[in-house]
């Protein structure tokens, strides 16, 4: 290759790490022409490439043997736009983030009492899970087997003469009950086959991916164990489990008409019954939490069996379709109704769910209550008169967010199913509710509880519509409070800027306070608003969730007093508006991720959420989209024993965003040897103001201490401890940033380096620069390495020796 590209390891490297907006390597490094010098286009790293050939030797980065490294790990989240499918399993995902959101002790923790409660959540999440799995499925199964292959098989039926396609039941061959059931079976058969197909490719790709073994023990936290991303035999044991009662539901569901009247149908029926009373004794014992040790590459786990077992549910299905489907078997079917025990597999499938809920509840109260809250370590604790203001503060949702976000998960997979129901029943004829009295022989039944969740949607349509006024209302509120913290923070800011001016332009030179009118401060103290209401989501979230608990009570109780059928009779509109509601909800959804991945200014809305989500190693449910980290991980703890092979190399890990999510899980599970090497720069960091909330037995004060307290420098013991200023790290924010914050204690705002891990830039200016009458924009989130704050971070670290002071 022409021109230069410097290849070569140890020195001083930069190793960038981008965040949820995907970055392109060309940003990321401040070239235009980024190389490929390891990994792959999904994942890798990138380095400059001068065309010219090698810079001169004015270059600093190149006379002191500074490297700038990208890492680039956004086609591990994004890519073709078939991959916005991945986004109808949200439910799923959202299941799996529930996980991680139960308070818990560190790992020495060994309390039986507080161990035993653990492991009943896991259990019921897990359960809780399976559900869902078999809530896609029933969704499909009323599609086809019960609309198409039941109802619509009638010859009374007219969906035949209002859509030509659906002739085909009516031939010669298909003309029968138990063929046109067999025949449609194949569908959610197939929607399982593809759950599993993607389950295994992407189970390949992360979770087979193995983290080799640390030198060091695990320490007091629970990154410090390389294990959690070990987990390939926990999520193969579970997709065999999920994709074998799949199979089992469709092929009970199939057999239900049949076994009145059929020995053999019977037999089949008691096989796949306790086929699935199985799937769900095992999936209650699996200890998901207990994953494998890490071990060598060579060391990958031998799942054969796993493949196996799905492909021995999917034979016994199979072969339970051919025989229906060869047989002359008559399931008497009636002149109205639906397919025979589809209704009452919805219905207690929900009250399943349900119960399963409110135990995670009690459970998630009790760990909770059992579990020391947010300690701090004994340095943090001990600082006195400390100028930052404390960050500590108390759990997201009152540390109930694995109950609410499993709740919320279900309230969307019984919503999608209940839309798809209804809208599908609307498209091929007349819906009516199961127990509706005297339907019309050509109405399509529908499972009752499907009207309800269609109703209960609406709603809720409506009271995010309500939470939407709030927040606006809210946000004039904060506004209006910010101004006078504007003022002072640009007041403050401003002798240092008349200072810096030209002698020659003293005369032109005034404060920023004097020559930024109130408008513009009151549009500063917007832009300040919106980024403060991040702060306000999750007493919102708990609102909303807490209205929807009840909401699901009345609707139970309505349900139990006045019958199935009162709401679709009463308020036949709140249920059609629901059910198109869902729909939209649905396409809009495709849509949203299909264009996050074109649009880079929606993928950065998008993507928070989805990369927050994706973060985390499927711990309940194994058909959830893939967890990127478990590739992650392994590339950057083999990379940075490439950049830093000797004690005398350095390594500053720079990390935006999402990014510094992975660098603090990094440093945790680096070795004692490789943690002497490593700096860290943290830009637009959640590390506090989202992970330690809605995480706290991950990102906690206790982990979030540890991960400074690991790194090389410490304080001289001459000098009394203060928070974090003997560390080599640096978190940047912005009160503009909706996103990143303080780690430990926010500053006001200020122009120079303060010493200690956090530093509050100013953003945005108030005056334009000279020839420039627009006024400067926030960049919020993005665009830290604009600001001069970043360079003069970034040397400080580079310049960090091991004393605990800077060198040069």
């Amino acid at each position: 290759m022409d021109g230069f590209l410097d290849l070569t390891p140890c020195g001083r490297t930069e190793l960038r790490i981008h965040g949820v907006s995907g970055t392109p390597p060309d940003d990321m490094l401040g070239h235009p022409h980024p190389r490929l010098v390891a990994g792959d286009r999904v994942a890798g790293f990138y380095r400059r490439w001068w065309p010219g050939g090698r810079p001169s030797c004015d270059d600093r980065d190149v006379e002191t043997r500074r490297h700038r490294e990208a890492y680039s790990w956004g086609g591990l989240t994004s890519g073709a736009g078939s991959r916005a499918l991945w986004l109808l399993l949200l439910p799923f995902m959202l299941l799996n983030v529930a996980f991680y959101m139960t308070p818990r002790p560190p790992l020495q923790d060994t309390g039986g009492r507080r161990r035993l409660l653990r492991r009943v959540s896991a259990a019921a999440q897990r359960l809780l899970a399976l559900t869902l799995t078999g809530i896609l499925v029933l969704s499909v199964i009323g599609l086809t087997m019960d609309l198409v292959g039941w109802q619509c098989g009638r010859a009374t039926a007219r969906c035949g003469a209002r859509h030509g396609w659906l002739g085909f039941l009516t031939s010669e061959w298909l003309g029968v009950p138990h063929r046109q059931l067999a025949v449609t079976s194949l569908v959610p058969a197939a929607v399982v086959v593809l759950l599993w197909y993607l389950g295994r490719k992407t189970w390949q790709a992360h979770e087979l991916t193995r983290v080799p073994k640390g030198d060091a023990t695990p320490g007091p936290v629970l990154f410090e164990d390389r294990a959690t991303w070990n987990g390939g035999r926990a999520v193969g044991r579970l997709r065999a489990a999920h994709v074998t009662g799949g199979f089992s539901l469709v092929a009970v569901l199939l057999l239900a008409p049949l076994a009145r009247r059929s020995g053999l149908g019977q037999v089949l029926l008691v096989v796949h019954l306790l086929v699935i009373t199985a799937v769900a004794a095992a999936v209650t014992w699996f200890h998901i939490a207990d994953r494998p040790r890490p071990s060598g590459p060579a060391a990958e786990p031998r799942l054969r069996w796993v493949d196996r077992v799905s492909a021995a549910a999917a034979a016994l299905y199979l072969g339970t379709a051919v025989l229906v489907f060869l047989l002359p078997l008559d399931p008497g079917r009636p002149e109205a109704g639906g397919l025979p025990w589809f209704t009452g597999a919805v219905l207690w499938t929900f009250l399943i769910q349900a119960v399963l809920l409110v135990v995670l509840l009690g459970v998630t109260m009790a760990i909770a209550a059992s579990t020391r809250r947010q300690p701090r370590p004994e340095a943090w604790a001990a600082v006195a008169g400390h100028p930052g203001k404390d960050l500590v503060g108390s759990w997201a949702l009152a540390g109930l967010g694995t109950p609410v976000f499993g709740m919320l998960g279900w309230l969307l997979a019984g919503g999608f199913g209940a839309g798809l129901a209804l809208r599908a029943a609307g498209f091929l004829g007349t819906p009516a509710a199961t127990d509706q009295n005297g339907p019309a022989t050509s109405a399509l039944v529908v499972p009752s509880p499907y009207f309800w969740a269609a109703g209960i949607c609406l709603v809720l349509v409506a009271a995010n519509v309500i939470v939407f006024v709030y927040l606006l209302a809210r946000w004039r509120a904060i506004r209006r409070d910010l101004i006078p913290q504007v003022e002072k923070a640009y007041e403050r800011l401003s002798p240092p800027a008349v200072a810096a001016s030209d002698s020659v332009a003293d005369d032109q030179a005034v404060t920023s306070t004097e020559r930024a009118d109130a408008k513009r401060l009151r549009s500063i103290a917007g832009t300040w608003a919106w980024a403060a209401l991040t702060d306000h989501a999750g007493r919102v979230l708990g609102w909303l969730l807490a209205g929807t608990a009840l909401l699901l009570v009345a609707g139970a109780a309505a349900y139990l007093r006045w019958g199935a059928a009162w709401l679709p009779t009463r308020f036949s509109w709140l249920t059609t508006g629901g059910s198109y509601a869902i729909g939209l909800a649905a396409l809009g959804l495709i849509l949203v991720g299909r264009n996050a991945y074109r649009n880079p200014g929606l993928r950065r809305t998008v993507g928070i959420l989805w990369d927050l989500g994706t973060f985390w190693p499927r711990a309940t449910h194994p058909l959830a989209p893939p967890c990127y980290t478990e590739r992650v991980m392994p590339d950057l703890l083999d990379r940075l024993d490439w950049l830093a092979p000797k004690d005398q190399d350095r390594v500053v890990v720079s990390a935006h965003s999402q990014g510094s999510i992975i660098a603090a899980a990094l440093i945790l599970q680096l070795d004692p040897a490789q943690r002497q090497r490593i700096r860290l720069l943290t830009y637009g960091s959640p590390l506090q103001r989202l992970y330690g909330r809605w995480f706290p037995a991950w990102f906690g004060p206790v982990a979030l201490w540890r991960v400074g307290e690991v790194l090389p420098v410490r304080q001289p013991a001459a000098e009394p401890a203060r928070n974090g200023s003997a560390w080599p790290w640096r978190n940047l924010y912005r009160p503009s940033d909706p996103i990143g914050g303080a780690v430990f204690y926010a500053y006001e705002i200020s122009a120079i380096d303060n010493g200690d891990v956090d530093w509050q830039l100013m953003d945005p200016t108030v005056d334009p620069p000279r020839g420039d009458r627009a006024s400067p924009r926030a960049y919020g989130h993005s665009d830290y390495p604009r600001d001069p704050a970043f360079d003069l971070a970034l040397r400080s670290l580079e310049d960090w020796d091991g004393t605990g002071v800077r060198s040069g």
